[in-house]
Protein backbone atom coordinates (compact mmCIF):
# COMPACT_ATOMS: atom_id res chain seq x y z
CA UNK A 1 0.00 0.00 0.00
CA UNK A 2 2.36 2.10 -1.07
CA UNK A 3 0.17 5.03 -2.46
CA UNK A 4 -1.61 5.02 1.14
CA UNK A 5 1.52 5.73 2.66
CA UNK A 6 2.36 8.63 0.60
CA UNK A 7 -1.02 10.03 0.66
CA UNK A 8 -0.95 9.62 4.80
CA UNK A 9 2.73 10.93 5.15
CA UNK A 10 1.45 14.12 3.11
CA UNK A 11 -1.66 14.96 4.14
CA UNK A 12 -3.28 13.00 7.13
CA UNK A 13 -4.18 14.80 10.63
CA UNK A 14 -1.77 13.97 13.31
CA UNK A 15 -4.50 11.67 14.76
CA UNK A 16 -4.78 9.07 11.48
CA UNK A 17 -1.55 9.53 10.76
CA UNK A 18 -0.76 7.87 14.18
CA UNK A 19 -2.67 5.49 14.05
CA UNK A 20 -2.05 4.61 10.32
CA UNK A 21 1.85 4.33 11.58
CA UNK A 22 0.60 1.95 14.73
CA UNK A 23 -0.99 -0.39 12.10
CA UNK A 24 2.29 -0.69 9.64
CA UNK A 25 4.72 -1.41 12.91
CA UNK A 26 5.95 1.61 12.65
CA UNK A 27 4.45 3.36 15.61
CA UNK A 28 3.29 2.25 19.42
CA UNK A 29 0.10 2.87 21.18
CA UNK A 30 2.02 6.12 23.07
CA UNK A 31 2.25 7.72 19.53
CA UNK A 32 -2.02 7.28 19.10
CA UNK A 33 -3.03 7.86 22.56
CA UNK A 34 -0.82 11.27 22.62
CA UNK A 35 -2.66 12.35 19.17
CA UNK A 36 -6.07 11.34 20.63
CA UNK A 37 -5.53 13.50 24.01
CA UNK A 38 -5.29 17.18 21.76
CA UNK A 39 -8.86 16.30 21.06
CA UNK A 40 -9.76 15.11 24.44
CA UNK A 41 -11.20 18.29 26.74
CA UNK A 42 -11.10 19.37 30.16
CA UNK A 43 -13.89 17.55 31.73
CA UNK A 44 -12.62 14.42 29.61
CA UNK A 45 -14.63 14.18 26.45
CA UNK A 46 -13.78 14.69 23.19
CA UNK A 47 -14.71 17.70 20.50
CA UNK A 48 -12.71 19.82 18.09
CA UNK A 49 -13.58 17.43 15.37
CA UNK A 50 -12.17 14.00 16.22
CA UNK A 51 -16.02 13.15 14.27
CA UNK A 52 -14.86 15.21 10.87
CA UNK A 53 -18.70 15.83 10.30
CA UNK A 54 -19.00 17.99 13.05
CA UNK A 55 -16.69 20.59 14.35
CA UNK A 56 -17.84 21.89 17.52
CA UNK A 57 -15.03 22.06 20.04
CA UNK A 58 -16.71 21.43 23.11
CA UNK A 59 -17.33 17.33 24.07
CA UNK A 60 -20.58 15.13 22.97
CA UNK A 61 -20.73 11.55 23.44
CA UNK A 62 -20.38 10.97 19.70
CA UNK A 63 -16.73 12.30 19.66
CA UNK A 64 -16.08 10.05 22.91
CA UNK A 65 -17.33 7.40 20.97
CA UNK A 66 -15.74 8.36 18.08
CA UNK A 67 -12.66 8.20 20.54
CA UNK A 68 -13.11 4.71 21.60
CA UNK A 69 -12.72 3.50 17.80
CA UNK A 70 -9.14 4.96 18.16
CA UNK A 71 -8.84 3.07 21.28
CA UNK A 72 -10.32 -0.15 20.56
CA UNK A 73 -7.63 -0.10 17.10
CA UNK A 74 -4.90 -0.23 19.86
CA UNK A 75 -6.93 -2.26 22.38
CA UNK A 76 -6.18 0.04 24.75
CA UNK A 77 -8.90 -0.36 27.80
CA UNK A 78 -6.86 0.57 30.58
CA UNK A 79 -8.29 2.66 33.35
CA UNK A 80 -4.75 3.68 34.46
CA UNK A 81 -4.14 5.40 31.36
CA UNK A 82 -5.16 9.27 31.86
CA UNK A 83 -6.99 9.84 28.77
CA UNK A 84 -9.11 6.49 29.60
CA UNK A 85 -10.20 7.23 33.30
CA UNK A 86 -10.89 10.76 31.97
CA UNK A 87 -13.03 9.61 28.91
CA UNK A 88 -14.77 6.90 31.48
CA UNK A 89 -15.45 9.96 34.00
CA UNK A 90 -17.39 11.66 31.56
CA UNK A 91 -19.32 8.81 30.07
CA UNK A 92 -20.25 8.32 33.43
CA UNK A 93 -21.11 11.66 34.28
CA UNK A 94 -23.27 11.95 30.79
CA UNK A 95 -24.94 8.39 30.53
CA UNK A 96 -28.87 8.40 30.88
CA UNK A 97 -30.15 5.01 31.68
CA UNK A 98 -27.73 3.50 29.49
CA UNK A 99 -28.14 5.70 26.37
CA UNK A 100 -26.14 9.00 25.40
CA UNK A 101 -27.45 12.09 23.13
CA UNK A 102 -26.24 11.95 19.75
CA UNK A 103 -26.99 15.52 19.13
CA UNK A 104 -25.97 18.32 21.43
CA UNK A 105 -27.55 21.95 20.56
CA UNK A 106 -23.20 23.38 20.02
CA UNK A 107 -23.46 21.78 17.04
CA UNK A 108 -25.01 24.26 15.15
CA UNK A 109 -22.47 27.15 16.06
CA UNK A 110 -19.77 25.91 13.94
CA UNK A 111 -19.66 23.96 10.57
CA UNK A 112 -21.83 20.49 10.51
CA UNK A 113 -23.18 18.21 8.42
CA UNK A 114 -27.05 18.62 8.29
CA UNK A 115 -27.66 15.30 10.13
CA UNK A 116 -25.77 16.69 12.91
CA UNK A 117 -28.27 19.78 13.33
CA UNK A 118 -29.80 20.46 16.81
CA UNK A 119 -33.50 19.02 16.70
CA UNK A 120 -34.92 18.56 20.54
CA UNK A 121 -36.76 15.57 19.48
CA UNK A 122 -33.98 13.63 18.09
CA UNK A 123 -31.22 13.97 20.86
CA UNK A 124 -31.18 10.29 21.35
CA UNK A 125 -30.81 7.97 18.27
CA UNK A 126 -31.72 4.76 20.51
CA UNK A 127 -28.45 3.05 21.67
CA UNK A 128 -26.14 4.64 18.76
CA UNK A 129 -23.87 4.95 19.77
CA UNK A 130 -25.14 3.89 23.80
CA UNK A 131 -24.82 0.23 23.39
CA UNK A 132 -21.15 0.23 22.03
CA UNK A 133 -20.14 2.76 24.55
CA UNK A 134 -21.57 0.72 27.39
CA UNK A 135 -19.43 -2.37 26.07
CA UNK A 136 -16.33 0.03 25.94
CA UNK A 137 -17.07 0.73 29.95
CA UNK A 138 -17.01 -2.88 31.00
CA UNK A 139 -14.29 -3.19 29.19
CA UNK A 140 -12.46 -0.69 31.34
CA UNK A 141 -13.91 -2.39 34.46
CA UNK A 142 -16.87 -0.47 34.98
CA UNK A 143 -19.62 -2.94 34.44
CA UNK A 144 -23.44 -0.83 34.25
CA UNK A 145 -24.70 -4.15 34.24
CA UNK A 146 -28.62 -2.76 35.02
CA UNK A 147 -27.96 -0.98 31.68
CA UNK A 148 -26.37 -3.56 29.68
CA UNK A 149 -29.50 -6.17 30.32
CA UNK A 150 -32.17 -2.90 29.78
CA UNK A 151 -29.72 -2.67 26.21
CA UNK A 152 -29.84 -6.61 25.42
CA UNK A 153 -33.66 -6.60 26.21
CA UNK A 154 -33.90 -3.77 23.82
CA UNK A 155 -32.10 -5.58 20.85
CA UNK A 156 -34.31 -8.64 21.45
CA UNK A 157 -37.60 -6.49 20.93
CA UNK A 158 -36.75 -4.76 18.29
CA UNK A 159 -38.51 -4.95 14.71
CA UNK A 160 -36.76 -2.36 12.72
CA UNK A 161 -33.20 -3.12 11.73
CA UNK A 162 -31.02 0.43 11.71
CA UNK A 163 -28.05 0.74 9.78
CA UNK A 164 -26.20 2.40 12.56
CA UNK A 165 -27.37 0.91 15.62
CA UNK A 166 -26.90 -2.41 14.46
CA UNK A 167 -22.82 -2.53 14.52
CA UNK A 168 -23.21 -0.62 18.21
CA UNK A 169 -25.25 -3.91 19.35
CA UNK A 170 -22.25 -5.97 17.96
CA UNK A 171 -19.76 -4.32 19.75
CA UNK A 172 -21.07 -5.08 22.96
CA UNK A 173 -21.90 -8.10 21.92
CA UNK A 174 -18.24 -8.60 20.91
CA UNK A 175 -16.90 -6.97 24.57
CA UNK A 176 -19.01 -8.98 26.38
CA UNK A 177 -18.12 -12.15 24.89
CA UNK A 178 -14.14 -11.02 25.65
CA UNK A 179 -15.39 -10.53 29.13
CA UNK A 180 -17.19 -13.80 29.59
CA UNK A 181 -20.36 -12.24 30.70
CA UNK A 182 -21.86 -15.44 30.88
CA UNK A 183 -25.82 -13.98 30.51
CA UNK A 184 -28.66 -15.81 29.63
CA UNK A 185 -29.89 -13.60 26.70
CA UNK A 186 -26.01 -13.85 25.10
CA UNK A 187 -27.27 -16.92 22.28
CA UNK A 188 -30.04 -15.32 21.74
CA UNK A 189 -28.35 -12.14 21.09
CA UNK A 190 -25.84 -13.67 19.05
CA UNK A 191 -28.69 -15.00 16.79
CA UNK A 192 -30.78 -11.61 16.39
CA UNK A 193 -27.25 -10.55 15.03
CA UNK A 194 -26.98 -12.89 12.73
CA UNK A 195 -30.71 -12.67 11.01
CA UNK A 196 -29.75 -8.87 11.33
CA UNK A 197 -26.74 -8.72 9.73
CA UNK A 198 -28.42 -10.95 6.92
CA UNK A 199 -31.27 -8.11 6.37
CA UNK A 200 -29.28 -5.23 6.68
CA UNK A 201 -25.66 -5.83 5.35
CA UNK A 202 -25.22 -5.06 1.44
CA UNK A 203 -23.39 -7.63 -0.50
CA UNK A 204 -24.53 -6.33 -4.21
CA UNK A 205 -21.26 -4.83 -5.37
CA UNK A 206 -23.28 -2.12 -7.71
CA UNK A 207 -24.37 -0.64 -4.53
CA UNK A 208 -21.31 -0.01 -2.87
CA UNK A 209 -20.80 3.79 -3.94
CA UNK A 210 -24.07 3.81 -2.30
CA UNK A 211 -24.15 4.93 1.65
CA UNK A 212 -24.95 1.58 2.84
CA UNK A 213 -23.79 -0.81 5.29
CA UNK A 214 -21.15 -2.25 3.60
CA UNK A 215 -19.21 -5.02 5.12
CA UNK A 216 -16.11 -3.20 5.50
CA UNK A 217 -18.22 -0.88 8.17
CA UNK A 218 -18.75 -3.94 10.46
CA UNK A 219 -16.63 -6.72 10.04
CA UNK A 220 -13.27 -7.00 11.98
CA UNK A 221 -10.84 -9.26 13.45
CA UNK A 222 -12.76 -9.05 16.65
CA UNK A 223 -16.01 -10.30 15.43
CA UNK A 224 -15.00 -13.30 13.46
CA UNK A 225 -17.19 -15.37 14.46
CA UNK A 226 -20.04 -13.40 12.35
CA UNK A 227 -17.95 -13.52 9.17
CA UNK A 228 -18.63 -16.90 7.87
CA UNK A 229 -21.69 -16.59 5.98
CA UNK A 230 -20.51 -13.14 4.55
CA UNK A 231 -16.85 -14.91 3.77
CA UNK A 232 -17.57 -14.10 -0.35
CA UNK A 233 -18.68 -10.79 0.22
CA UNK A 234 -15.65 -9.90 2.17
CA UNK A 235 -13.29 -11.02 -0.07
CA UNK A 236 -15.19 -9.68 -2.84
CA UNK A 237 -15.29 -5.89 -1.36
CA UNK A 238 -11.67 -6.24 -0.64
CA UNK A 239 -10.97 -6.61 -4.15
CA UNK A 240 -13.79 -3.77 -4.90
CA UNK A 241 -11.90 -1.68 -2.96
CA UNK A 242 -8.58 -2.38 -4.57
CA UNK A 243 -10.39 -1.37 -7.70
CA UNK A 244 -12.30 1.39 -6.74
CA UNK A 245 -9.68 3.24 -4.97
CA UNK A 246 -8.69 6.85 -6.54
CA UNK A 247 -5.12 7.39 -8.56
CA UNK A 248 -4.12 9.08 -5.11
CA UNK A 249 -4.19 6.17 -2.99
CA UNK A 250 -7.33 7.67 -1.68
CA UNK A 251 -11.35 6.38 -1.24
CA UNK A 252 -13.98 9.06 -2.02
CA UNK A 253 -16.76 9.38 0.61
CA UNK A 254 -20.51 8.47 -0.03
CA UNK A 255 -22.18 12.06 1.46
CA UNK A 256 -21.61 15.44 1.07
CA UNK A 257 -22.77 18.28 3.56
CA UNK A 258 -24.54 20.65 0.54
CA UNK A 259 -23.42 23.42 3.20
CA UNK A 260 -20.16 24.81 4.43
CA UNK A 261 -18.14 24.03 1.16
CA UNK A 262 -15.05 25.31 2.78
CA UNK A 263 -15.26 23.00 5.82
CA UNK A 264 -16.97 20.21 4.04
CA UNK A 265 -13.81 19.73 1.52
CA UNK A 266 -11.10 20.20 4.49
CA UNK A 267 -13.31 17.58 5.83
CA UNK A 268 -13.32 15.14 3.28
CA UNK A 269 -9.54 15.37 3.36
CA UNK A 270 -10.03 13.95 6.97
CA UNK A 271 -12.49 11.10 6.23
CA UNK A 272 -10.28 9.96 3.44
CA UNK A 273 -7.45 9.46 6.05
CA UNK A 274 -9.65 7.76 8.14
CA UNK A 275 -11.11 5.57 5.66
CA UNK A 276 -7.43 4.54 4.24
CA UNK A 277 -6.91 3.21 8.02
CA UNK A 278 -10.31 1.41 8.35
CA UNK A 279 -9.91 0.16 5.07
CA UNK A 280 -6.08 -1.33 5.77
CA UNK A 281 -7.31 -2.96 8.45
CA UNK A 282 -10.28 -4.59 6.53
CA UNK A 283 -8.21 -5.87 3.71
CA UNK A 284 -6.18 -7.41 6.05
CA UNK A 285 -8.56 -9.76 7.43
Amino acid sequence: MVKQDLWMRRRARPIDLARWSYSQGRAGRREVIDALAAFQNEDGGFGHGLEPDFWNPHSSPIQAWRATLVLREIDCYDPGEPVVRALTGYLLRTNESGKWKALIPGNDEYPHAPWWHYRKEEEFWGYNPGAALLGFLARTGTLLEEEIRQALTCFLNQTDVEMHELPRFLDLYTDLRALGWDGAELPAVKEKLTQDLNKLVVTDPTRWSEYVLRPSMVFTAENGEFHEPFAAAIRQEQVWLLEHGEEDGSWEIAWQWGQYPEAFALAREWWKGDHIVMYARFLRL
